[in-house]
């Protein structure tokens, strides 16, 4: 019988490591350095090159001003999060939560009508914060901007954050930090950066408390769509209510009467809010054990 020992052994083979990629809060804070250094540059760089940004002249003028100084920031997140969300076999939208969350009708309007309360909590903590912004530029321009005008600043200043802001930060960093983080840490950590771009000390502390209840639901939903229409709705919501209040030039009780209807619509939908996010426990996990719910 042949001696097997002489046999020489086959070849080892030795597998081919795939391309290692970053580890995903390595990602989501790379990300996050990276959208704010390029809005940043882009904003320097508009705001030298716009000659009379100093002569804010009419509200128009102004607005439009504001707005434009707006985009580069805001086309950084967006770019940065489709960028960098990229997956091999897996479609971008999914990665960001642009999928539609399994709610009915009545249960978006249960979070949205919710919304209130946590912006109403957010206000109250920015109320305690000073604030290093002149608010004098913004009340010129809620008071004289013109109906067509008014209307260009409600919708802009609505979507473009609210779609900006929420594919970055509830789509893109707060799903990369669930991945190695738990959903509290995740949450509070990207509102805090959420909050830190806004740098006056007032809009960070609104801005950080609101991210937080975003931020919840874009992990209880496993979507950012309702975020996006709430992020949205409080933008316009705030600044709409603003102009039109300066504009019909209304009573104060019938203004606080207005502000209390409001108020108890948004306890009454915070309260149908509970069971929504109540009815089934977060099973552990990470990212991709979010859980969806119905209403």
């Amino acid at each position: 019988m042949e001696n097997l020992s002489a046999i020489p052994a086959a070849p080892a083979i030795i597998p081919i490591a795939p391309r290692s990629r970053p580890r995903p809060v390595a990602r989501a804070f790379a990300g996050y350095f990276l959208a704010i250094l390029l809005g940043s540059a882009g904003t320097v760089v508009l705001f030298l090159s716009i000659s009379n940004l100093r002569d804010l002249g009419s509200a128009q003028n102004g607005a439009a001003t504001i707005l434009l100084l707006s985009v580069p920031l805001q086309l950084a997140l967006l770019v940065v999060a489709f960028l960098l969300g990229r997956e091999p076999g897996e479609r971008t939208r999914r990665r960001l939560g642009l999928v539609a969350p399994r709610l009915n009708t009545r249960g978006w309007m249960i979070l949205l009508g919710a919304t209130g309360v946590p912006f109403a909590l957010s206000l109250c903590a920015a109320a305690t914060m000073p604030s290093f912004q002149d608010p004098s530029v913004l009340v010129r321009i809620w008071n004289d901007l013109t109906p067509l005008a008014a209307v260009g600043w409600v919708v802009f200043i609505g979507v473009v954050p609210g779609v900006c802001e929420e594919v970055f930060f509830r789509g893109f960093m707060q799903r990369h930090l669930l991945k190695a983080w738990k959903p509290t840490t995740s949450i509070v950590v990207t509102s805090v950066l959420f909050g830190l771009m806004h740098i006056d000390p007032q809009a960070i502390a609104l801005a950080t408390m609101l991210g937080l209840w975003l931020g919840f639901v874009a992990w209880r939903t496993g979507s950012i769509l309702p975020t996006i229409a709430m992020h949205a709705m409080v933008n316009s919501g705030w600044n709409a209510a603003q102009i039109i209040a300066r504009k019909s030039e209304l009573p104060p009780q019938q203004a606080w009467a207005a502000v209390a209807v409001v108020a108890a619509v948004s306890l009454v939908c915070f309260f149908f809010a509970v069971p929504i996010f109540t009815s089934r426990r977060a099973r552990p996990g990470r990212e991709t054990h979010q859980p969806a719910l119905a209403s």
